[in-house]
């Protein structure tokens, strides 16, 4: 059997865009490190210009904290090697 890549994408649970809905879907990446703990990289689709931003957060045992934001000139998310989503 052939697999067939989902027709959704993951969303981030929210955003910080005052815009919330988008053409193009966010996408976050959750992970735990040995030695900081739940991390997360979330990327948003930037409204006034080209690319996305890249926000890295810590989970704090209570809520989200933005470590980090960089803007990404370009984004692709594979799952298994194929394509879910190319930008």
């Amino acid at each position: 059997m052939i697999a067939t890549p989902p027709t959704t994408v993951a969303i981030a649970e929210a955003t910080t865009d005052a815009e919330t809905e988008s053409a193009t879907p966010c996408f976050t990446i959750e992970f735990e490190l040995a030695d900081t703990g739940r991390r997360r990289y979330r990327f948003e689709p930037r409204h006034n210009g080209a690319g996305w931003w890249r926000f890295e957060d810590a989970w704090t045992g209570t809520e989200w904290e933005c470590l980090d934001r960089q803007v990404a000139t370009d984004a692709s998310l594979s799952i298994d090697g194929i394509a879910v989503l190319e930008d």
